[in-house]
C-alpha cells in the first residue's frame, strides 16, 4: 500500500516575526494539513503549537549547524511529505560599523541568511512537486550596498539572486519560487541588530508590521510573483535601485540615516 503524503508547509524562523505569522496564515489553509515550524527555541515553538493548535510539528535546529538541515533531511525521508510552500524566513542582521561586529555574528549572518537557506532548500526540493511554492525571505536591503549593514545586505543578494534563478530552472516542473523582499518590520529583528551598537542604523523608513508583509507575501506567492514587495517605500527603493547609479543611491541612503 502506498504511503498516504501530507500536503504539507514547511517554514524557517517560525517562532518570531514574519515567520511566525505566515505560519498563522498557512494554519488556516485548508490545502495544508501540516505545518513544520522551525526555529531554534523550543520553548517558543511549544508556545507557538498551543496558540495554534495541532496543526503544527515543531522542529527545534540551529540551522547555522550543518547537522541540523541533515535532520531536516532526515524526517523528510522518514515522512515523505508533499511539500505545498516552503518558507525560508530564518535569518538575522547586526548593524554598527564593520570593525565592531564580531568574527561570530559574521558568520552566523553568511551560514544562516544565505547557506541555511540555500541547503534547507536542496533537501525540500525532492518533495515539492508541480504547483507548489518556494517563498525566500530576501530583503530590500539586496537592492543597492548598504554601510553599517554590509555582511547582512550581502546575504540578501545571495538570496534574491539564488530565489531568482532557482525560479527560472523550476519553472517546467509548475513550481514557484517568490523572492519576498520587505522593508522595515516591527520585530525583535531590530533589537538583535541594534544590540550592543553605537554609530548605526536608526531610521527606519516606511516601517510596517509582520502581519501586512506576511498577508502580501502570501497572495504574491499564490499569483506566481516572482517578487513580493509590500509598501510604498519598497517599491520605491526597489525603482531606485534600478533607474539610478548604485553609488548615489549608497549616498542617499547615507544621508537618509545621517551617516554620511
Amino acid at each position: 500500500m502506498s504511503m498516504v503524503q501530507e500536503r504539507t508547509a514547511i517554514v524557517t524562523g517560525a517562532s518570531r516575526g514574519l515567520g511566525k505569522e505566515l505560519v498563522r496564515l498557512l494554519v488556516r489553509d485548508t490545502g495544508v494539513q501540516r505545518v513544520w515550524a522551525i526555529a531554534r527555541s523550543e520553548l517558543r515553538l511549544r508556545e507557538l503549537r498551543s496558540e495554534l493548535g495541532e496543526k503544527i510539528e515543531i522542529f527545534p535546529a540551529d540551522l547555522t549547524e550543518r547537522s541540523a538541515v541533515d535532520r531536516l533531511s532526515v524526517a523528510l525521508q522518514e515522512r515523505q511529505p508533499q511539500i505545498v510552500y516552503l518558507v525560508n524566513d530564518a535569518g538575522f542582521g547586526k548593524f554598527g560599523p564593520s570593525r565592531g561586529v564580531a568574527v561570530g555574528d559574521v558568520w552566523d549572518m553568511v551560514a544562516l541568511n544565505a547557506g541555511a537557506l540555500a541547503a534547507v532548500t536542496q533537501v525540500c526540493l525532492p518533495y515539492i512537486g508541480q504547483g507548489g511554492c518556494i517563498m525566500n525571505v530576501c530583503s530590500i536591503a539586496a537592492f543597492h550596498p548598504l554601510p553599517y549593514m554590509n555582511v547582512y545586505s550581502a546575504t540578501k543578494v545571495f538570496a534574491l539572486h539564488y530565489s531568482l534563478a532557482l525560479r527560472r530552472e523550476l519553472r517546467q516542473a509548475g513550481v514557484n519560487v517568490t523572492a519576498v523582499c520587505p522593508g522595515w518590520m516591527d520585530t525583535a529583528f531590530l533589537d538583535r541588530a541594534r544590540e550592543g551598537v553605537g554609530h548605526m542604523v536608526t531610521r527606519y523608513a516606511g516601517i510596517t508590521t509582520p502581519e501586512r508583509v506576511a498577508r502580501k507575501a502570501l497572495r504574491d506567492a499564490r499569483r506566481g510573483r516572482s517578487r513580493s514587495l509590500c509598501g510604498v517605500f519598497s517599491h520605491l527603493t526597489f525603482w531606485a535601485s534600478r533607474l539610478l547609479p548604485r553609488s548615489l543611491v549608497t549616498r542617499l541612503w547615507l544621508m537618509q540615516q545621517h551617516l554620511s
